[in-house]
Order: structure tokens, then sequence, then C-alpha cells
């Protein structure tokens, strides 16, 4: 109750010099008027006086302008409307502030979606929103500034975040299923448990951002930054990945099933204890990953890089290793301390398929000009 008696009295007070300026050219109107019409007077009374003539004449009284009264006064009052557009904006977003504000922790909309969306097509500021648990669905928030809002929890399925900017922005736990987010900027972004299952994210900013354990299950990311992300333990099942920046991305036991991840970059990536299979990984930057006992059954690693990538105790059975290059790749031959199995490769005749293969692998898979019962080369590089 007391914070609406407050309210009312800052609505009041806001108010008070619009009454003010309104009264004030209420009168200037009517000093108008009663001039016009005492000239008007003059001239059709007996007595000419030749200045008025002059004057009430040069004002053209053949216009209807001068012969109604009533016409000058709209047109007066629509001068006043135009000087006054910015007062009135001033006041719109004011009272769509206050509709806000009022809402805050609610899980209704509380009229906070038309607010929003009129206040960022008016193009004001949205940082630092605070609207937790919020009911937002279908929001059209494009091109918004909201950076460090406060998102968590809230329903914003099928919402519009098109190069909207949600940096540093806190939706932990919200529902952004079907929403669109193209070029949208959630760098450093909390993003943990969210649920991001079909969305569009294809060229959006997510570098450093923290998607533990969020959905983005079918989501789109192709083209999309990803550069130092967290995304341990993420549902990315039939994701679009192709073409990404996941360079130093965290990747620790992500779901990737039948994920598209054709030319992406993964570079210095930790993909520990990741589940690949059937992933489409062609053309793929591994050079330097941390692939350690990954999933990588029937995967397609043509053309892939995997220069200097950890494949120790990682499953590659019948993965496609067509123009893989194998350069530097360190790999596991027998059971070791801490090891779950040796890495296990397809057969030999797909691995004779990749570029590079260390001597140390032709070696242990019989792989010319090893095939022979010749001693093997020093150059050994897996782990023993």
């Amino acid at each position: 109750m007391e914070d609406q008696k407050k309210l009312f009295w800052q609505l009041l007070a806001k108010l008070k010099p619009k009454f003010i300026w309104v009264v004030k050219w209420i009168v200037i109107l009517y000093l108008l008027l009663f001039i016009i019409n005492s000239l008007v007077a003059i001239q059709k009374s007996k007595k000419k006086i030749p200045f008025i003539s002059y004057v009430v004449e040069s004002l053209s009284p053949e216009l209807p302008l001068f012969n109604n009264i009533e016409g000058f006064s709209i047109i007066v009052g629509l001068i006043a409307f135009a000087l006054d557009s910015p007062n009135r904006r001033k006041k719109s977003r004011y009272e769509a502030w206050q509709a806000i504000n009022l809402a805050e922790n609610q899980t209704g909309s509380g009229g906070r979606i038309l607010a929003l969306q009129d206040l960022a097509k008016g193009g004001a500021t949205l940082a630092g929103l605070k609207a937790s648990h919020a009911y937002l669905r279908e929001i059209k928030l494009e091109g918004a500034d909201l950076v460090k809002a406060n998102l968590e929890q809230s329903y914003l399925e099928n919402s519009n975040f098109i190069n909207a900017n949600l940096s540093q922005a806190t939706l932990c736990g919200a529902n952004l299923s079907g929403a669109k987010l193209i070029k949208t900027n959630l760098s450093g972004a909390k993003l943990i448990k969210t649920n991001l299952s079909k969305t569009n994210l294809s060229k959006a900013i997510l570098s450093r951002a923290n998607f533990r354990k969020a959905n983005l299950f079918e989501a789109n990311l192709s083209g999309a930054n990803l550069s130092g992300a967290d995304l341990s333990d993420i549902d990315l099942k039939e994701a679009n990945l192709s073409g990404a920046d996941l360079s130093g991305a965290y990747l620790a036991k992500a779901s990737l099933f039948f994920a598209n991840l054709s030319g992406a970059n993964l570079s210095g990536a930790d993909l520990s204890g990741a589940a690949l299979s059937q992933a489409d990984l062609s053309k793929v930057n591994l050079s330097g990953a941390d692939l350690t006992r990954a999933y990588l059954t029937e995967v397609n690693l043509s053309d892939a890089d995997l220069n200097g990538a950890d494949l120790s105790d990682t499953d590659l059975n019948e993965a496609n290793l067509s123009g893989a290059d194998l350069i530097d790749t360190i790999w596991t031959t027998s059971r070791r301390i801490f090891s779950l199995f040796p890495t296990r490769w397809p057969s030999p005749e797909a691995v004779a398929k990749a570029k590079n293969i260390p001597d140390a692998l032709k070696k242990q898979l019989k792989l010319p000009p090893y095939d022979t019962k010749e001693p093997a080369p020093d150059n050994m590089t897996e782990k023993e």
C-alpha cells in the first residue's frame, strides 16, 4: 500500500509541469483568438482604421483559416501537439517502465510484453532489466539492448531476439525453445540448464557463454562464435554446428549424437567423454583437441585435421578417416592406470585412407610397410 501511495505522488509530481505547460498554451491560444476577433470586429465596423484594415487584408480574409476561427484553433492545436511530441514520448517511456517495475517478481505478463516492445522500438535501452520468472512468450525484442538483463527462469518460447545484445545476461533455467536468436550477442551470458531446443542461433556471438547442462536439441548454431564457451554436459543431439567456431570450448561429456559439425573449428577444444556417435565431423579442425574417452563410433572424420589431438581411450569404431590428418596424434595401445580401454580404431583399411599416419600406428595395425614381420621403428608416439 505504501508503495502505491509513493508511486501516486511520484506520478503527480511528473504531471505537474505538463499541467502548467498545457494551461500556458491555452491562455496564449485564447489571447490570439481574442486579438483576431477584435481585429475582425473593428474591420466590420463603420469606423475604418487604415492600419488595422491593412493588417486584416494582409492576412487574406478569403482563406477559410481566418473566416473560420474554429479552423484556426485546430491548426494552432496541431502545432502545439507536434511541439509536445518529445514530452509525450518521455511520458510513454515512463509509463512503460512503470508497468515493467510494477510487474517485477510476478509470474504473469503484467503488461510487460507490450511495454518492453514499445521501449525497444523507440530505441530505449533495456540494459539491466529484471524480469526473472516472467511470462514473455513470443515477445519481439529485435535489436534490443539487454546487456546484463536478468531473465532467469522466464518463459520466452518462440521469442524474437534477432540482433539483440544479451551479453552478460542471466538466462539460467529459462525456456527459449523455438526462439530466434540470429546474430544475437550472448557473449559471457549465463545459460545454465536453459532450454534452447530448436532455437535459431546462427551467426550468434556466444563466446565465453556458460551453457552447462543446457538443452540445445536440434538447435541451429551454424556459423556461431562459441570460442571459450562452456558446453559441458549439454544436449546437442542433431544440432547444426556447421562452420561454427568452437576453439577452446569446453564440451566434456556433451551429447552430440547425429550433430552436424562439418567445417567447424574445434582446435584446442575439450571433448573428453563426449558422445559424438554418427556425427558429421568432416573437414573439422580438431588440432590439439582433447578427445580422451570420447565416443566417435560411425563418425565422419573425412578430411578432418587431427594434428596433435589426444585420442587416448577413444572409441573410433567404424569411423570414416578418409583424408584425415593424423600427424602427431596421441592414442593408447594397452590398458593403463586410469585407462578404460585402449584406443579403438576402425578397420585397418579405413585407417589406411587417412594421411600422415604415424609409423607406430602403422605398425600396431600392421599397415604397409609394417604388414610383415619386420622390426618396428623406434619413433613411437603412442602412450604405453
